[in-house]
């Protein structure tokens, strides 16, 4: 068999054991790409353990995928990351990146990037379900990356124990409910990539007239612009159709 991984090898870290995301990711990449993905099993629980575990857990993983001279490290996740705010992770990036001298991207570094290439700016923001002060910091960290958050919603009656199960079809419900009440907005985000929307963005894009980022797309986008290709993607909007 040819070498594979002709074009560049990717490590992505998961902070639990789920199958799902990293399939959809990899049916996204184009060929000669590799990926490592490494998977944590950090607590369900919210709060100071699982932070804590997750500040050791993450930092462990990209020192293995370092010493394996990836190209790219790209952290999953949202509390480790955005409860520090746009500065606090970058801060925390850089030094990891310092230390193990790879490029390391977050999920939500992605996310801030495609956002900005796609010219968000009034921004309808869906998540897979909130706990405490859960919105309070994606509201934050969005808006300290300077787009203005109308809203983060998420699709009612689901909580962490369901989010591998959340249909498709609800996203598009709660994105359709949060565009009638916000109609100034110009862009649609979707948090977490374990919540499944891959076949939905282009019915949302369709029917609502808005482009949709979402953390499974932007990851998609990152890993061809820090790898310098070019390969456009139909039917997942036009973040990957357009490649901006």
């Amino acid at each position: 068999m040819a070498f594979t991984n002709w074009r560049g090898v990717v490590g992505c870290i998961k902070p639990n054991l789920h199958a799902g995301s990293t399939e959809d990711l990899i049916r996204l990449l184009p060929d000669g790409v590799g990926l490592i993905p490494l998977f944590l099993d950090l607590p369900h629980e919210r709060g100071e353990a699982r932070l804590a575990a997750a500040r050791t857990g993450y930092e462990e993983k990209i020192k293995v995928l370092a010493a394996r001279k990836v190209d790219l490290i790209l952290p999953d996740g949202t509390a480790l990351f955005m409860l520090p705010g746009v500065d606090g992770e970058r801060d925390m990036i850089r030094r990891w990146e310092k230390r193990y001298e790879t490029p390391i991207v977050t999920s939500g570094m992605s996310l801030i990037g495609a956002m900005a290439a796609m010219e968000f700016k009034k921004v309808i923001g869906i998540r897979p379900y909130t706990w405490t002060h859960g919105a309070d910091f994606t509201l934050r960290y969005l808006a300290g990356a300077g787009f203005d958050m109308l809203c983060v919603v998420s699709p009612e009656g689901y909580d962490y124990r369901d989010v591998q199960n959340i249909p498709s079809v609800a996203v598009y419900r709660t994105a359709k409910k949060a565009f009638l009440a916000h109609p100034e907005a110009d862009g649609i985000c979707i948090l977490a990539s374990i919540m499944r929307t891959g076949d939905m963005i282009q019915t949302i894009e369709d029917d609502l007239g808005l482009p949709v980022v979402s953390a499974l797309t932007a990851r998609c986008w990152q890993i061809q612009k820090h790898l310098r290709i070019r390969s456009p993607l139909a039917g997942y909007g036009r973040l990957l159709r357009e490649l901006p």
